[in-house]
């Protein structure tokens, strides 16, 4: 999938959003080190300046495969066999234009370079190799902003 900017790429995806612990890195890489749902990853920041902090924080997992297997097992699981890429399966939550929401234990958005199975909806289970590198959106927490005479808030 090609995003029309990092920006609507975060707000489409957004409730997919994962909760991990970034660990600490060097100023300014664009590199995240990231504990999530026992496995530490390793994911390109798209949302630059690449000033993500440590700690928790929601990050959307963008995860570009080749090839995706639908799948009659019903078990979710995901690995991190080399820097950079998942094996994982999982259950498809929504299909959102040319990817699928896999929860693999944790929430990724599943793009592929080939077209996606056209018969691949929600409540199927497939499984899928990722291809390096994974991409990582950081999710900045949604401000309030309060109207003077009404006292509501809206979120932006």
């Amino acid at each position: 999938m090609v995003e029309d900017s990092v920006e609507s790429f975060v707000i489409q995806f957004r409730p997919y959003a994962a909760e991990v612990e970034i660990l600490p890195r060097i100023e300014g890489s664009p590199l995240i080190e990231c504990f999530v749902a026992g496995k530490i990853l390793h994911v390109l920041e798209r949302t630059g300046p690449y000033d993500a902090r440590p700690g928790r924080t929601k990050l959307i997992l963008s995860v570009v495969s080749e090839k995706i297997i639908p799948l009659t097992e019903t078990k979710k699981a995901f690995s991190a066999p080399s820097i950079g890429r998942i094996k994982a399966q999982g259950v498809v939550l929504a299909r959102e234009e040319e990817s699928l929401i896999v929860d693999a234990g944790l929430p990724l958005v599943v793009s592929s370079f080939n077209e996606l199975p056209t018969d691949t909806a929600q409540g199927d289970w497939v499984s899928f190799d990722s291809l390096a590198p994974l991409h990582g959106f950081v999710v900045k927490p949604e401000k309030r902003v309060y109207r003077r005479e009404s006292g509501e808030g809206d979120a932006i």
